[in-house]
């Protein structure tokens, strides 16, 4: 995954946090939606996994206009943002213990975890995090580092 990528992975996060659970997906598409954190999960090891797992999210934007436009609004307002300080805005590990259900924050734990000369792949984790909640929607809007960034967006934004 590029910085471009990872930056769509902040876009989506933020667009599933905006929706209304009467814009959520159907039971299939829930289950899509895990499926996609799952095959994330395996992109860690294998990068060339990636373009399977865009096809995945663009079924589900298929599936779900209102997910897929507010992508594309959320996308065109971080593409100006650096990358750098993006990152600089993810939580931090105590954020997530407090904020995710300890299920899945304890399940996926140690992965982390990285050694110092691997890249980084902190979005990725969160994302894969909050895509395999039973509830995605909800565990998107109690990340108080994705309020962060939607306040940085709002702020940023000519004549606001």
């Amino acid at each position: 995954m590029n910085e471009s990528d990872k930056k769509g992975m902040f876009a989506l996060l933020l667009a599933l946090q905006d929706l209304e659970e009467q814009e959520y997906f159907s039971g299939n598409e829930k289950l899509d939606l895990r499926s996609v954190g799952e095959q994330l999960w395996f992109t860690q090891s294998d990068p060339t996994r990636w373009e399977f797992v865009k096809e995945s999210i663009d079924a589900i934007f298929e599936a779900n206009s209102i997910l897929k436009k507010r992508f594309q609004e959320f996308l065109n307002q971080i593409n100006p943002i650096s990358f750098d300080f993006l990152l600089s805005l993810l939580p931090t590990e105590e954020e997530l213990e407090s904020e995710l259900p300890k299920s899945i924050y304890q399940e996926k734990k140690g992965h982390f975890e990285i050694e110092p000369e691997l890249e980084s792949n902190e979005i990725l984790n969160v994302t894969i995090l909050i895509f395999i909640a039973d509830n995605p929607i909800a565990t998107a809007k109690k990340l108080s580092f994705l309020q962060r960034v939607k306040e940085y967006i709002t702020k940023s934004k000519p004549n606001s």
